[in-house]
């Protein structure tokens, strides 16, 4: 058995052996948040569970369409949320779990969601939060597994489906985040002893921000980590999970100091709305765009990954001052280059001091068993810049 697969199964029967030794909730849409929380009395707010729950607990969340209409202010953010969840387990071995009920679907749905006036900075209040997310997680060690997210409305920002601030080693399992005005999923790791996450077979897909005031599609990417800087927490991984049809990128690590990988991961058709058939204005549309690496912790892993039909780029190292190792991965009939490892130099600050500069020595990009097609866009191992109607190629020896 592939390590990979003995890791996740152990780690499977781990969870079962952990859920037999915690107290058990459940959740339903026909629920109270005065019951007791059991089977035949569920709460019907993931926000009720949050306040019971300790290290070990399961809570179960039963089919069916729960409409978020209400929002919790999040004071340390400065941000609303319809589900906040702050409980937190002791240990990788030790979490709270929130697991879709077997064979059955719940759906968080925030089209009714009151978001915030907020455009640029918030002033401190519900009313003018800069951000409103369906679900917000700020805490540690804590499960999900097997629901959707979904609709996701924005005025001015655009708001993710799931946000993660500032937490620590939360595992992602099967989550569908779809149709929100903002990023599928996205981890802002801004602050000492947070990351290293897990997102196992994931998806985002048809999320789209029309309305921002930075631009038609601007920041809806699928899946983003980022402002983890160097030497805090540990990496987040992303593993067999899926990109599609979002407007702005596939999968973005922009501002991201601290190693991420990315393993048996696709994006697809990443700069489209609706469907495909959309064009939105300010999309980027790059398939995976790892860097802006600019104090050299941004040394990513991409392996055996996969870019296809994306608006811009399949891989996309975005100027970063330090390279990533890219290996085994496919890139096909993307609009624009199929690897594009375009670099540049940076000061121990931040500040960049080159528009473009090939990376050397323990910096350098590693490219190894990588497919193109076509290759006649295809930019592997060289620094590429455009000056007017002039192609110039920086050949870069690594």
């Amino acid at each position: 058995m592939h390590k990979l697969n003995k890791a996740i199964f152990a780690l499977g029967l781990f969870f079962s052996a952990v859920q037999a030794f915690g107290a058990v909730y459940y959740v339903a849409t026909n629920g109270k948040d005065s019951n007791a929380g059991t089977k035949d009395k569920p709460f019907a707010t993931l926000n009720q569970a949050n306040k019971v729950v300790a290290a070990g607990d399961t809570v179960w969340i039963r089919g069916g369409v729960y409409e978020l209409k209400d929002t919790v202010f999040y004071e340390r953010y400065k941000m609303t949320a319809g589900i906040l969840l702050t409980a937190s387990g002791e240990s990788d071995d030790n979490r709270i779990h929130y697991l879709a009920y077997p064979c059955e679907r719940p759906i968080f749905d925030g089209a009714k969601l009151p978001v915030g006036e907020g455009v640029k900075s918030s002033d401190g209040t519900a009313k003018g939060a800069m951000y409103t997310s369906p679900i917000v997680i700020s805490a540690k060690y804590i499960h999900l597994k097997g629901f959707e997210v979904r609709n996701t409305p924005m005025k001015h920002n655009s708001n993710s489906g799931v946000f993660l601030y500032a937490s620590k080693h939360i595992f992602l399992e099967q989550i569908d985040s779809h149709h929100n005005a903002g990023p599928g999923f996205f981890a802002n790791d801004g602050a000492a002893d947070g990351g290293g996450h897990i997102f196992l077979n994931c998806d985002a897909h048809d999320n789209y921000d029309p309305l921002g005031w930075q631009g038609d599609g601007e920041n809806a990417d699928g899946f983003g980590a980022h402002y983890q800087k160097p030497g805090e927490g540990d990496t987040t991984k992303f593993i067999g999970c899926r990109s599609w049809w979002n407007s702005d990128d596939g999968f973005d690590f922009i501002n991201q100091e601290f190693p991420v990988v990315l393993e048996n991961c696709y994006a697809m058709g990443n700069g489209y709305s609706d469907y495909g058939l959309g064009n939105p204005k300010n999309g980027n549309g790059h398939g995976i765009k790892m860097g802006e690496s600019t104090l050299g912790g941004g040394r990513h892993i991409i392996k055996f990954c996969a870019a296809w039909k994306n608006k811009a780029t399949g891989f996309y190292a975005n100027y970063t001052g330090v390279g990533s190792k890219w290996l085994n991965n496919t890139s096909y009939m993307n609009k624009d280059r199929e690897f594009a490892m375009a670099s540049t130099l940076f000061d121990s600050k931040g500040n960049r001091i080159a528009d473009i500069a090939p990376l050397t020595g323990d910096n350098a990009h590693v490219l190894k068993n990588n497919i193109a097609f076509p290759n006649r866009n295809s930019q592997i191992g060289e620094c590429w810049e455009k000056i007017e109607s002039q192609n110039i190629n920086h050949y870069d020896e690594s």
